[in-house]
């Protein structure tokens, strides 16, 4: 790993540092105001270099600010929420992550589950997977979220020495829910670690997470906005806040009532010889529904967006094989599926740079209802070009229930004749899958055969 140097200026009677990171660590500055000339430095990392000696000059230990950070961070005089945002900013968000996960609508996968029951937390499943210790978080589905890194406060005095330091892991286990409009982050405190004003006496942290609208957010245990503890009190300490968004909150335009927002941790440390501004940490989207159209699965919910989900097929699995191979063919090769046409560029594998396919519910909105009879005119009309055996039910890819079906009108897609037991099976787990993943309507998803 390259480490960056730090250079230092003297800016009046405070020590300005211009900190050059690599991508894994934010390091964000504030003046220490009453504290006296200096600074107070935030870093977070993925690794927990050893503190820097009381007394050293910081900018000697430029190898222990952290490692490299994907995005920058800052400080402010309160705990500031995260900026609102957007279905359409959700989406893009989701993208640029690059995160995804796979599922076949047979039930969820216990292999992913981060919760196993309530208070029953699997700590070391997150703290042992790579992918949570990126600034994003690593986002395991709809319904877990894993997060860890090292916070580090530092106080420096004018002359840039460190005067004290706090040191903490924090891990976070979010988990979504099928019945409620809320999401909690669950949050352990270990390694740790105090020196200097920090150490001493009265040295207290509080926790006071924040949430963009329009939702709220609580913490539970003690229930309240913040928590606050002495500094060594946190070591081992366990919490959770909650996000929640009402119906009425919500987007009004849809039946679903769908809220999206972003919720983080912020922290600050004071004591009797030095207090530090508060952190900002990095952020969590979650997007909150009232969909009673997934009666069957929770007619309210909130998962976690900043994944693209995944629906796949086995070939091997002898009860949808010949929808699978359908599927297969027209991702992989579509210029021999039909109807025949050329250029044939059929959606959902988002691997090869396709782009991905969107849930489409006709009882949603009128448009919605629309694009169903235009996805079962059209593929009925193919249907009706290929011969079919008795004990067959015509195929189609992109699925009816998607807004890129046959009705589309630019011929991207395909029909296919297969024994009806694999045709409603298939569509049988299509269904659930929705359902258990809330994939709601106009929600993107890719496609994917094994």
């Amino acid at each position: 790993m390259t480490m960056r140097r730090t250079a230092w200026a003297a800016v009046g009677t405070l020590g300005v540092l211009a900190t050059l990171l690599a991508p894994n660590a934010v390091a964000a500055t504030q003046p220490a105001g009453a504290q006296g000339a200096g600074e107070v430095i935030w870093t977070r990392s993925a690794e927990a270099a050893p503190l820097v000696p009381v007394g050293a000059r910081y900018s000697d230990y430029a190898d222990r600010s952290g490692e490299p950070a994907d995005v920058t961070g800052g400080l402010t005089a309160g705990p500031a929420a995260p900026e609102p945002t957007t279905a359409e900013k959700a989406a893009e968000i989701a993208r640029k992550n690059g995160q995804t996960y796979s599922a076949d609508g047979t039930g969820p996968a216990a292999a992913t589950r981060l919760v196993n029951a309530p208070g029953i937390i699997d700590w070391a499943k997150c703290n042992a997977d790579p992918q949570g210790g990126r600034l994003p978080g690593h986002v395991v589905d709809h319904f877990n979220f894993c997060r860890w890194g090292y916070n580090t406060a530092t106080k420096l005095n004018g002359s840039g020495q460190v005067e004290g330091q706090v040191r903490f892991l924090e891990t976070e286990v979010g988990e979504g829910s099928r019945n409620r409009r809320t999401y909690g982050i669950n949050l352990k405190y270990t390694n740790v670690t105090a020196t200097g004003v920090y150490a001493g006496a009265g040295a207290t942290m509080t926790l006071s997470p924040t949430a963009s609208t329009p939702c709220t957010v609580g913490v539970v245990n003690p229930d309240g906005p913040s928590r606050t503890d002495s500094v060594l009190a946190w070591k081992g300490a366990v919490t959770r806040y909650n996000v929640t968004s009402t119906a009425s909150a919500g987007n009004q335009a849809r039946i679903d009532k769908t809220a999206h927002c972003q919720s983080r941790t912020n922290y600050k440390v004071n004591s009797p010889r030095g207090e530090t501004p508060w952190s900002l940490g990095p952020a969590i989207g979650g997007r909150h529904d009232s969909a009673a159209y997934l009666a069957q699965y929770g007619t309210q919910g909130a998962i976690f967006w900043g994944v693209m989900p995944s629906f796949y097929y086995s070939r091997l699995d002898a009860s949808v094989k010949a929808v699978a191979e359908h599927v297969f063919d027209a991702l992989h090769a579509p210029q021999l599926t039909y109807p025949q046409k050329t250029d044939k560029d059929i959606p959902g594998n988002i691997w090869s740079g396709d782009q991905p396919i969107h849930r489409n519910f006709p009882g949603f909105n009128a448009a919605s209802a629309d694009v169903a009879a235009k996805n079962r005119s059209a593929k009925d009309r193919a249907c009706a070009g290929l011969a079919s055996k008795p004990g067959q039910q015509c195929d189609e890819f992109p699925f009816a229930s998607t807004k890129e079906g046959a009705g589309k009108g630019d011929g991207n897609f395909s029909v296919r004749y297969v024994p009806q037991p694999d045709n409603s099976t298939a569509g049988a787990r299509l269904s659930a899958w929705y359902g258990q993943d809330r994939i709601l309507d106009g929600d993107a998803y890719a496609i994917s055969v094994r």
